[in-house]
């Protein structure tokens, strides 16, 4: 434990004096296995700036890797009717400098939402995609998640008509969407970004034997009241809570609404919010709660480790129902339910998950086995373009799959 203070000494004012305590742990803490990213389109940042410069991309990339970020998003892919696509602000500078500063990784996901490789016509789409995938494996750059339709509301029959199709690419399709919208066209969707406070375990079930990964992502935690401990609990313990696979949020920067960092005037380095740091906190909760799982996997049979199970459960249960966000036509908290822990029990799930992860040991990352990356079931491939006739007599079908692809 190291203690010192901290003294803050604005002009004009009085100084403040804060107790600091660090508690240092003989371990390091382990990148997290799945997407936590920033909505980030270069277009929302200040004018003054050099929006696209090699320079202002590498320190924002960096920004986001000093705060717990592991992808990314694409706002800039370019036009891929001719390959490789000219002047692709993605190809050419972002994903080499999110590379070399570490932000992306080639097991995790990021998006593409500037750029579509799906609507060239069946053989330019093809040869599209199946160029970009080469490219990003020689280049050891991570999957591209092709952006669809945002936010969709359910029905959209020309939603379906457009995206159905492309269940036999090789690309996954990912959006942001609603509880309404998942059970609607999550059937069409690879990876459903769904907003936050509307995962529950009918949609965990749904998604399973859809094949579909359900992420989150929210654009209320830090629009309204600036609660930076909603921000961490929203990034760390909801997100490991529900067992999602990424936490997406609106936005590293955006002059219209909020932003997750701040600019001075002539100034082009990020500066962060506390809602910015808060995040990263989260990130770092959710860190140590892989590593403890990742040790009760490794010593299923130490009643230690089954009492670390046990107590991890527990805590799941009790925050699974708590939602960081808030009713946005009043804004306010939606009931006393919604708050996150209060402040003091963030430390005591760590120090208490840090006490097993030290009995045990950190498991290496050698040993630790990725995530799946699941795809699409087309499960009306059976029956599709077959009668109505064949489809009803289906209907009646002993077999649920069979009924099922009827339906």
């Amino acid at each position: 434990m190291h203690k010192g203070k901290i003294r803050i000494k604005p002009e004009g004012r009085p100084q403040t004096e804060l107790e600091l305590e660090i508690h240092e742990r003989p371990f390091q803490l382990q990148r997290p296995r799945i997407a936590f990213a920033m909505y980030h389109n270069e277009d929302y940042l200040p004018g003054y700036l050099d929006r696209r410069s090699k320079e202002l991309t590498e320190r924002i990339y960096q920004d986001m890797v000093d705060h717990g970020q592991t992808a990314a998003t694409f706002y800039s892919g370019g036009d891929f009717s001719q390959l490789p696509p000219k002047r692709c602000h993605m190809i050419e500078t972002q994903l080499p400098l999110a590379k070399k500063v570490g932000l992306v990784d080639p097991n995790i996901a990021c998006m593409l939402l500037g750029g579509d490789m799906t609507s060239l016509g069946d053989e330019k789409t093809r040869v599209a995609v199946a160029w970009m995938q080469d490219e990003c494996k020689r280049r050891g750059w991570p999957e591209l998640l092709q952006y669809a339709a945002d936010e969709p509301v359910h029905p959209n029959p020309p939603l379906r008509a457009r995206y159905g199709p492309l269940r036999d690419l090789s690309v996954r399709i990912v959006t942001a969407m609603s509880i309404n919208a998942f059970f609607g066209f999550g059937d069409i969707h690879d990876v459903c970004v769904v907003l936050g406070g509307q995962i529950t375990p009918q949609m965990h079930l749904e998604a399973e034997r859809l094949g579909v990964e359900l992420h989150t992502y929210s654009y209320a935690t830090w629009r309204f009241y600036f609660s930076p401990l909603r921000q961490r609990f929203y990034a760390g313990i909801h997100t490991w809570a529900h067992r999602l696979k990424g936490n997406w949020i609106w936005g590293y920067y955006d002059t219209r609404v909020h932003s997750h960092v701040w600019f001075k005037d002539g100034d082009d380095r990020p500066m962060p919010t506390t809602a910015w740091e808060n995040r990263r906190e989260g990130i770092d909760d959710y860190r140590y709660l892989q590593m403890l799982e990742d040790c009760i996997a490794a010593n299923p049979d130490d009643p230690e480790a089954v009492e670390a199970a046990n107590w991890l459960e527990a805590l799941r249960s009790r925050v699974l129902d708590a939602d960081p966000h808030i009713d946005y036509a009043y804004r306010v908290p939606v009931n006393e339910v919604t708050h996150p822990l209060p402040l003091e029990e963030f430390d005591l799930i760590r120090t208490r998950a840090a006490g097993y992860i030290q009995r045990f040991g950190p498991v290496p990352e050698s040993r630790i086995q990725w995530p799946r990356v699941t795809h699409l079931k087309d499960e009306a491939k059976s029956l599709r373009n077959r009668s109505v006739e064949d489809c009803l007599a289906e209907l009646a079908s002993p077999d649920g799959t069979r009924r099922r692809a009827a339906a």
